[in-house]
């Protein structure tokens, strides 16, 4: 992967599926992961091998649900940037994906009793807490750096919606560079009727 080149997983896909794919990806300290949003609805959750389907802290990124009908995609993304080589655990809050398998780890450990595979199995049959507030990461445009692990093209699109939203700040948690970006009801509205006609 070329230096500042973004890694792309796709959320969900054109058919509906309830999977990341890549759902085990090694990204480089400095890279990005940019997640790509899929039909139907889905998010992105940063989670904990020990605790499956549960938000890892009152911290971490989450990226608000993404509500899309279009097999394009939608043409807003969630982007984390890797700081170090620790494993970070992810799942889909919406309700039944995570307990039905749609888990993810960047950087996996080289235990495989904590891969993938065995965070799948760890989550199956769990249920989501609910979490609020869009955190972590950044929401915006797909890049036109994109390394795709897919053989899928990169959606491109506007501008993230404005509104009410206030200034983003950052702080650090599990090797990723969080940044709480707020949203106020015309934001949300915004982005939901986006969401909706793409």
């Amino acid at each position: 992967m070329a230096l500042g080149a973004n890694t792309v997983i796709k959320v969900g896909d054109e058919n509906g599926a309830i999977k990341f794919s890549p759902d085990s990806v090694s990204i480089p300290v400095g890279g990005v992961a940019e997640f790509h949003f899929y039909p139907q609805v889905h998010s992105v959750v940063q989670g904990s091998f020990e605790n499956p389907c549960q938000p890892l802290s009152n911290t971490s990124f989450y990226s608000g649900p993404f509500f899309t009908t279009s097999p394009q995609g939608n043409e807003t993304t969630f982007s984390l940037s890797i700081r170090d080589e620790q494993p970070v655990y992810y799942y889909c809050g919406a309700p039944g994906h995570c307990g039905g398998g749609m888990d993810g780890i960047i950087n996996p450990p080289t235990d495989s009793s904590r891969n993938v595979q065995a965070y799948i199995s760890a989550s199956t049959g769990k249920t989501t807490t609910s979490t609020s507030g869009v955190r972590g990461g950044t929401l915006g445009p797909a890049s036109s750096a994109s390394n795709s692990s897919t053989s899928s093209t990169p959606t491109t699109g506007g501008a993230i919606p404005t509104g009410n939203a206030p200034a983003a700040t950052s702080s650090k948690a599990a090797g990723v560079v969080v940044e709480s970006l707020g949203w106020g009801f015309t934001s949300l509205a915004a982005m939901l009727v986006r969401a909706l006609t793409v």
